[in-house]
């Protein structure tokens, strides 16, 4: 028993001293800052090179602050940031560009071309050397450059210091770790913040009155940021770039989104979900993915109609934005082989689509546990249609808010909103047991809940519902657009 407690002891003792010193090196090794590094990559498909535009200083940092030299997943690119004196790496990340994605395009076997790339690194606070790597497919470098940066450098701008934008707190979390969601302004301009607010408002009660999130809404910071645009026409003139495409297509400035996002004090934006809303009445939305885990879901305020805008809100925000689920509808087709690995490379990146699977073998679908338990009975099955493919990916329900906004999350679904929600909000030993997930569920398994949802389908016009576009995904392998 002594000994027993002797290593329980010892084992706190180091957890303890690991977490501490990951908190304590960067503290050491950098300021509580950003720094904003433009770079241009050019070349052809032969020979690339990379050249250094301009760096920026910008107020608050709010990446990662633990494992700052573990790459969280392989891209075709890194950037290095080593001490100058020591050359011990303090920081490393991974991406994947779209002009690496245009080097394998015929053009680039007989066209060179350029293209502005930015970088976000935390500000150091003593000289330091960073490297930014191109590497192919096979993991080998194509192209390298490194740089010295002097935090004292007089050439190093400061942005975003003054005529700060104002946001505010929406909701408060009341637990010591917790999960931070944005709401940004698109399109109002100064005089229609206090209408910005309402739908702010608006929206975060749409995401809290569904389970898990109704449960757990204290785990969760909620902030609105009054982002002021001169114009309401969204042709790319607003505040953060915002355009419509075809169909329910949404397409922003992503660095301005997240420029703005940063903007509140404490937000990592790798473990929050942003959240623009359009002062727009269009029935549009789409979710913006980044194989980091960052998130951006562009929403119209859909009509003017509180219903339709929180059913939007549901299943872009969070459906997709947070919990990375994917999409239960389907148009026709069959799903491709390139379709079924980008699915499965998003899968393994960020767990996205945990809800829907490429294989309807009850023994080895995502949710065969919730089939083997007869708690579950008559509320999961294996339905086909999914992916928007209508054979060769499969849903768990019939219909839910991933399928058709409305229904509920089903419980796959569930238990995706609520692992992500713990994995954020709990210490790092927290681990996943089924058991505590089901003793939750309860309350969604009820009479009451499964009949709510049947009353909240029964109007329900399927010959009428217009499919929300499928997420785009940034910085990995892309599924290609399916109608």
């Amino acid at each position: 028993m002594l000994k027993h407690k002797l290593f329980l002891s010892l084992l706190l003792l180091v957890m303890s001293w690991s977490q501490a010193s990951h908190a304590q090196d960067f503290k050491q090794a950098f300021r509580d800052s950003t720094l904003r590094i433009d770079y241009t990559f050019s070349g052809n498909a032969a020979s690339q090179e990379i050249s250094l535009d301009k760096m920026n200083l910008m107020p608050g940092w709010y990446g990662k602050k633990k494992h700052l030299s573990e790459l969280p997943v392989e891209g075709n690119g890194q950037i290095t940031v080593r001490d100058s004196k020591s050359k011990k790496v303090i920081y490393k990340n991974s991406f994947s560009t779209l002009f690496q994605e245009w080097l394998t395009y015929d053009e680039a076997k007989t066209t060179r071309k350029s293209f502005e790339n930015v970088f976000l690194v935390p500000m150091p606070k003593q000289a330091v050397d960073i490297t930014i790597d191109l590497r192919d497919n096979r993991r080998e470098v194509k192209a390298s450059f490194t740089h010295s940066v002097d935090p004292a450098d007089i050439l190093i701008k400061h942005i975003g210091f003054s005529n700060i934008t104002p946001y505010e707190t929406l909701s408060s979390a009341t637990t010591p770790d917790h999960i931070s969601i944005a709401f940004l302004a698109e399109g109002y301009t100064s005089s229609e913040m206090d209408t910005f607010i309402s739908d702010a408002r608006t929206a975060m009660e749409a995401i809290f009155a569904e389970e898990p999130y109704k449960t757990f809404r204290n785990r969760f910071d909620v902030y609105s940021v009054a982002v002021e645009s001169t114009t309401e026409t969204f042709n790319g003139g607003t505040a953060l770039g915002c355009t419509f495409g075809s169909g329910t297509w949404i397409n922003g400035n992503s660095e301005k989104v997240f420029e703005y996002a940063r903007k509140v004090q404490g937000v990592d934006l790798t473990k929050s979900v942003v959240i623009v809303i359009l002062n727009s009445t269009r029935y549009a939305g789409t979710c913006w993915y980044w194989a980091d885990h960052k998130a951006i879901a562009y929403i119209p305020t859909t009509y003017n109609d509180v219903k339709e805008f929180s059913q939007t809100m549901r299943h872009e925000a969070g459906g997709h934005g947070f919990a990375k689920l994917a999409d239960e509808y389907y148009y026709s087709g069959t799903i491709p082989s390139s379709e079924i690995s980008s699915y499965q490379w998003w899968y393994n990146a960020i767990g996205h689509g945990s809800n829907v699977d490429v294989t309807n073998d009850p023994a080895k679908i995502h949710w065969s546990h919730f089939l083997s338990d007869s708690r579950y009975s008559g509320q999961v099955g294996v339905y086909q249609g999914a992916l928007t493919y209508q054979y060769g990916a499969y849903r768990p329900t019939d219909q839910s808010i991933m399928r058709h906004n409305i229904g509920g999350y089903n419980a796959p679904s569930r238990e995706a909103i609520y692992k992500r929600i713990m994995q954020l909000s709990e210490d790092s030993g927290w681990e996943y047991d089924y058991e505590t997930f089901v003793a939750y569920d309860a309350v969604n398994r009820s009479t009451a809940s499964q009949t709510y949802y049947r009353e909240e389908l029964r109007d329900f016009d399927e010959r009428t519902f217009i499919p929300l576009a499928p997420p785009v995904f940034v910085d990995g392998p892309a599924p290609a657009a399916h109608q």
